[in-house]
């Protein structure tokens, strides 16, 4: 077993062979965790700086990898974190689980503990069993770690058909879907629009266009959230929409009445896994609960297509995605203490305050 610290170009990034091959046989499903997804985000939000890949490698083959950026907490203090932000997840702990061992996370954690930083951020990890020993071979290297629920997350597992599925959901949520499509149909046919394979980048720019112009029409518009009042991050996700269109994994869905498309949704599917990556809608027809119709008739499409196994709605749960879920599963932040006795003094202290903190907090 090698353990080595890789600090590649961005360019030597996006071009990572090893990366996508660790990728493909580790448990992680997104592919925006692929090498030109991970390149993409470092060039628009690394601050220009080279990505850190802590990883190991035996027999010339990377049995484990955890890409971080570097960055800097409260100003001064350096740190490092996963390529990650509000916008987009594209790093997490990428393990072979048929080749790692627990060699393999101790090497992981000498690596982490020899970074030239006082802290380790992971935030946004679902609580593996590769996540559990990696932080188990943290402590034995001495670190000081702080475990944080996060956010929850939900799932479709599609196991049974739609009507058992259907029958499944609340009896209120039955009916208000119904309701709404029988409203809508009343404006012309109701349509589920599916675009997954793409002439040419003209085709994918002109939906990806009417998608993104009708969410800056929605509330995040409003806002300012929406991509087109964001020009780093709607570059960002354009030219990771290419790298999926290229590689036959995106999708882009909308829901048509008559001629007008009202509602959309962009995800990508890998490993029998659809992930819901943007949703919105045009705000003229939100009396028809237009998001809410399309997740029905995509629900509807999976069931009775089989094309996936499970969705994964991405973002934080909300009770809108909630109802229609049948799992869930919480996703963790660690703060790890990582620069020696002063950086481990400092969690301690934030670990005792922060209870107290947060009781004011909410008293406010």
């Amino acid at each position: 077993m090698i353990q080595k610290l890789s600090v590649p170009s961005i360019d030597a990034l996006r071009e990572s062979q090893a990366l996508d091959d660790l990728w493909q046989r580790s448990g992680v499903t997104s592919p925006m965790l692929r090498s030109a997804c991970l390149a993409n985000w470092q060039q628009t939000f690394g601050n220009g700086d080279s990505p850190v890949i802590v990883r190991s490698v035996s027999q010339d083959r990377w049995t484990a990898a955890l890409p971080l950026t570097a960055a800097r907490m409260s100003g001064n203090v350096p740190c490092f974190r996963l390529a990650s932000n509000p916008w987009m997840q594209c790093a997490d702990l990428l393990v072979d689980r048929h080749l790692a061992s627990e060699e393999t996370f101790d090497q992981l954690a000498f690596q982490i503990s020899g970074l030239p930083a006082s802290f380790l951020f992971l935030e946004g990890l679902v609580e593996t069993p590769g996540v559990v020993q990696l932080i188990a071979a943290l402590r034995r290297e001495g670190c000081e770690v702080l475990r944080q629920p996060n956010f929850e997350t939900g799932l479709v597992r599609i196991q049974d058909s739609w009507d058992e599925y259907l029958a499944s959901l609340s009896k209120n949520h039955r009916k208000h879907m119904r309701r709404s499509l029988r409203r809508l149909q009343q404006l012309g046919p109701v349509e589920f629009e599916r675009f997954h394979r793409f002439d040419d980048d003209w085709e994918l720019e002109q939906l990806l266009g009417q998608a993104l112009a009708m969410e800056d029409r929605s509330w995040k518009g409003c806002e300012g959230s929406s991509l087109i009042a964001n020009e780093d991050c709607r570059q960002f996700y354009i030219a990771c929409c290419r790298e999926l269109a290229a590689a036959g994994m995106l999708e882009i869905q909308f829901l048509k009445v008559g001629q007008l498309r009202v509602a959309f949704e962009i995800g990508c599917t890998a490993k029998s896994t659809w992930h819901s990556h943007k949703v919105s809608f045009d705000p003229d027809f939100a009396e028809f609960s237009p998001g809410q119709l399309l997740l029905y008739l995509q629900l509807k499409h999976w069931h009775e297509s089989r094309d996936v196994a499970t969705v994964d709605t991405m973002g934080v749960l909300s009770p809108a995605v909630a109802r229609w879920c049948n799992e869930s599963r919480m996703r963790y932040r660690y703060r790890v203490a990582i620069g020696g006795p002063l950086s481990r003094c400092m969690l301690r202290g934030f670990r005792r305050v922060q209870p107290w903190a947060g009781r004011l907090l909410r008293r406010r």
